[in-house]
């Protein structure tokens, strides 16, 4: 049996109950009206998971692809959500380090419509080094 689902660019409506389901997933009650809206208003050309992982950097980062600043977007806010001080320092450096990486890198290759070339030359780093980091990211999915 194949479930054609259709891409949320499509399904516009479904965006705030999926904002308001991972938000719940990463045990955060409230997500403000504005964010909500900035998340509706996005293309999403990778779909649900791409929206779950813009959410996670919003909640861990505090900040959107736009200028938006308010208490709760703050990144000291959203970093003492997320650290756990009876976890070990480097422990929980390496998990935002990756965090982070994944998120940007995903972020960014939606920026450049998957042209890493384009990428690279945005982010800085070689474009070996991008793709390194990409086939690292693709690996730990599988």
């Amino acid at each position: 049996m194949n479930v054609e689902i259709p891409p949320l660019a499509e399904r516009r409506q479904d965006i705030p109950l999926l904002v308001r389901h991972f938000a719940d997933g990463f045990g955060v009650a409230e997500i403000p009206e504005d964010v909500i809206r900035h998340f509706s208003e996005r293309a999403w050309p990778g779909n649900v998971r791409e929206l779950k992982n813009a959410l996670e950097a919003w909640l861990t980062v505090g900040s959107l692809n736009r200028p938006m600043r308010s208490s709760t977007a703050s990144v000291e806010e959203a970093l003492k959500a997320y650290i756990d001080p009876s976890r070990p320092y480097a422990e929980q450096k390496e998990a935002f380090l990756e965090k982070f990486v994944r998120v940007y890198v995903e972020l960014l290759l939606t920026h450049a419509k998957g042209n890493q070339s384009e990428a690279a030359r945005i982010s800085g780093l070689q474009r070996s080094y991008l793709g390194k980091i990409v086939r690292k990211l693709q690996s730990r999915d599988n």
